[in-house]
Order: C-alpha cells, then sequence, then structure tokens
C-alpha cells in the first residue's frame, strides 16, 4: 500500500511523486549537518511499486557515489535483473564485490524514512548494499576499522556464513 499524489502537501511531496512517475524512483541523499554524528547515507523510494523491487539504502558513502549506486540498481532492474539478498554480487561495481541484504525495521524508520511515509508505514521490501574497503574488508569482520563499522552499520541480519 503506497500513498496517492493526493497526498502531497508540499512541493517537497510533490516532487517525490513526479520522480517516480518520470525516473521510476526519488533517491535522498542524507549528510550529517557540522557537529552531528552518525553516517551519510542515500536511499530510493519508489521503485517496489514501479519496478516491483525492493527500495535500496546504501550507507556510509557520499551522496554522489551513493545516488549513482542507486540509479545503476534501478537500472539494471529495468534491464531485468534480479538481485538477490544475502549473496554477494560481483557484477554490480566494478572491481568490487558488494552484499544485499534485507534490510530491519530500524533501517526502514529511521534511514528510510520518506519511503516509510510513502509505504503508509506498512512493511515494504528494503534492501542495503554493504561494501568493502578498497583492500577487501567487510564491516562485519575482526580486521574492521571502528570509523568503518560506524560509518556503515549493518541493518539486517546478514547470512549465518558470514557472522
Amino acid at each position: 500500500m503506497v500513498l496517492g499524489k493526493s497526498a502531497a502537501q508540499s512541493d517537497a511531496d510533490r516532487r517525490l511523486f513526479d520522480d517516480i512517475e518520470k525516473y521510476d524512483c526519488q533517491v535522498l541523499s542524507v549528510a550529517n549537518a557540522v557537529g552531528e554524528e552518525g553516517p551519510c547515507f542515500s536511499y530510493c523510494i519508489g521503485l517496489a511499486t514501479s519496478l516491483g523491487a525492493p527500495e535500496l539504502l546504501v550507507v556510509g558513502l557520499n551522496g554522489k557515489l551513493s545516488h549513482s549506486m542507486i540509479n545503476h540498481y534501478r537500472d539494471e532492474i529495468r534491464n531485468g535483473r534480479k538481485f538477490v539478498a544475502g549473496t554477494f554480487d560481483s557484477g554490480f561495481l566494478e572491481g568490487f564485490d558488494v552484499l544485499f541484504i534485507e534490510a530491519n525495521q530500524t533501517a526502514r524508520k529511521e534511514f528510510a524514512t520518506w519511503a516509510d511515509w510513502y509505504h503508509e508505514r506498512t512493511e515494504f521490501p528494503l534492501y542495503q548494499c554493504i561494501w568493502p574497503t578498497t583492500s577487501g574488508i567487510w564491516p562485519w569482520q575482526a580486521e574492521a576499522s571502528e570509523n568503518f563499522t560506524r560509518t556503515q552499520p549493518i541493518l539486517g541480519n546478514l547470512p549465518e556464513n558470514m557472522k
């Protein structure tokens, strides 16, 4: 269940619905103000309804790169590609594996807030795209720095063999 255009009460709301209509989704990037803590992140709104695919959340990368990754995800889905949660994907980012996991309620309520509003506060499909360091270290590995694990929290369940 999702909100319709009639729910739009501001220019930002109207732009959301226009972007979903025109581009199949809207991508939002969130960065901290000076002095605020917490990771930056980007996510999309609308893919679940327009293309029948999970919305995507990318945490810990700058907005420009995250936005590009989400648009690439959308384009791949448009071309018929299916992404599977819980498996490594070596074809998504050139030179790097990524891992898609099903995101949890924290991700929906604290990160993907506009998507949560759009989906009328009901559960909706949301993947988190997890990426490694340039050295191939994943955030759940013992070798991962505290800064890396703080900037890319895992917001869902990892497959048992990765814990």
